[in-house]
């Protein structure tokens, strides 16, 4: 059986999409609560690109180095190179001397016949 890496999938275009959209909330908060005055248009919009492109660049960092998930079906492939082990015999099938109790001797109130 061979060892197989699986080879894990980031998504850095996802992450730069959502910290787009973070740094969107982040930029009407701080508007909003006044941490971004309203001094001229052009500075206003500067500090609102700049907190929009930091929260880009956190989300695509996010998506390149954070945690990422094994792709679907992975452990499905491995499985099938190899056949199934063989299954371990167990304690009755080992003692073949005794015979195996029957339903017939179990509802039998005397026993099993004795000769």
């Amino acid at each position: 059986m061979t060892n197989q890496k699986t080879a894990l999938k980031r998504h850095p275009i996802r992450g730069a999409l959502w910290g787009f959209l973070l740094g969107l909330g982040v930029a009407v908060y701080l508007v909003i609560f006044k941490v971004i005055g309203f001094d001229n248009v052009t500075s206003v919009t500067v500090k609102i690109v700049l907190v929009v492109i930091a929260a880009m660049a956190l989300g695509a960092l996010w998506g390149m180095f954070g945690p990422a998930k094994k792709p679907k079906g992975a452990r499905l492939a491995a499985a099938t190179d190899a056949p199934p082990p063989a299954p371990e015999p167990s304690e009755a099938e080992e003692t073949e001397d005794e015979p195996a109790p029957t339903a017939d001797a179990a509802l039998d109130p005397e026993g099993p016949p004795t000769a």
